[in-house]
């Protein structure tokens, strides 16, 4: 629903200049794709008890040493990010971009957006520990939707959905509410 959304605000704002429904299935597609692979790094976590306790018998805390695993499971998606931007960055020669004039706003932006996406991580480890033997399940899915509902608030903010139109609004809004309701599911589910 919140893909929707913004496929009639796109439309909507951009005057019908969109390629077309071929171009909004395929980046729905990698969207999904991309959410369901994301699950890998969870399971990282989940089934990473062993370094876990081994951070914990060198003297981290109980509540923190599954922030022990980040490191572990986000190298390989840094260097795969990494290569293929910078592949992206040469083939383009799109380089000095990152050293125009007015740039360095762009770069505080980029390095608070990296803190607060680690952040985020940082205080999942201990999140999921406190929800129970269903923490990884649970406060995954509670996590991405934070993000969705996170990221489609700070659009409003910043006005990227200024001229939207009602009917992107309703599938918006739709969209957040299913998010809140499961997550109130899932965390009903997980105290019974």
């Amino acid at each position: 629903m919140c893909s929707w959304a913004g496929k009639l605000r796109d439309a909507r704002q951009s005057a019908g200049r969109l390629e077309g429904k071929s171009s909004f299935m395929l980046g729905l597609v990698v969207c999904i794709a991309s959410g369901l692979l994301s699950s890998s790094g969870n399971l990282g976590f989940a089934f990473g008890g062993e370094l876990i306790q081994r951070a914990i018998e060198h003297g981290a805390a109980e509540s923190m040493a599954g922030n022990s695993l980040w490191a572990l499971i986000t190298m390989p998606l840094f260097l795969v990010n990494g290569i293929y931007c910078s592949w992206l960055l040469k083939k383009r020669k799109t380089v000095g971009r990152f050293f125009e004039a007015g740039a360095g706003l762009y770069w505080v932006l980029a390095a608070s957006m990296g803190l607060l996406w680690i952040a985020g991580f940082v205080c999942y480890a201990p999140g999921a520990r406190l929800l129970g033997p269903l923490g990884t399940s649970v406060g995954w899915a509670i996590m991405l939707s934070a993000m969705v509902i996170t990221a489609n608030l700070e659009g409003f903010m910043t006005g990227e959905w200024n001229g939207a139109g009602r009917k992107a609004y309703g599938f918006l809004l739709s969209g957040v509410v299913t998010l809140l309701l499961a997550i109130g599911v899932v965390g009903y589910a997980n105290r019974s």
